[in-house]
């Protein structure tokens, strides 16, 4: 079966990966079908484990799977890309919620407005279940 345009992203480049998920959509839908929905504005790029992502855990996980982690009280979602050795944080979105706009600014500002915690450790994104990634990037081309 062939990789999906999402399976596909996540296999290139860290700074690739990074522009391509820019202006894209996360959904997040709870065990009683209520959705949130942010449009990212914001992620970071990393290569290797140099930098503060030293912990992040490439051997045990795939591409497009999630690392979460905690820092100064904080979760951080860190994504696997490229060859499997980099990995991609969510830094920032903007959300819609009872018709109000919020900004979630800060990686563990993001990951408390999707309830990201650490069951979220191993995460598939491609799978597009209760964490999904849709729409497109704002560079078509990505």
């Amino acid at each position: 079966m062939p990789p999906t345009s999402l399976e596909a992203l996540f296999r290139k480049a860290p700074q690739k990966v990074a522009q391509g998920l820019l202006g894209r959509t996360l959904v997040r839908t709870f065990p009683n079908e209520v959705k949130i929905e942010g449009r990212i504005l914001e992620v970071s790029a990393w290569r290797g484990t140099n930098g503060d992502h030293h912990k992040h855990k490439f051997p045990q996980y795939g591409i497009g799977m999630m690392s979460i982690s905690s820092r100064y009280g904080e979760y951080l979602a860190d994504i696997t890309v490229g060859s499997g050795n980099s990995c991609v944080t969510l830094v920032a979105a903007e959300f819609k919620f009872e018709g109000k706009m919020y900004k979630a600014q800060g990686p563990g500002n993001l990951c408390d407005a999707l309830k990201i915690d650490p069951d979220f450790d191993g995460y598939d994104l491609t799978s597009q279940r209760e964490l999904k990634i849709k729409g497109s990037p704002v560079d078509p081309q990505l």
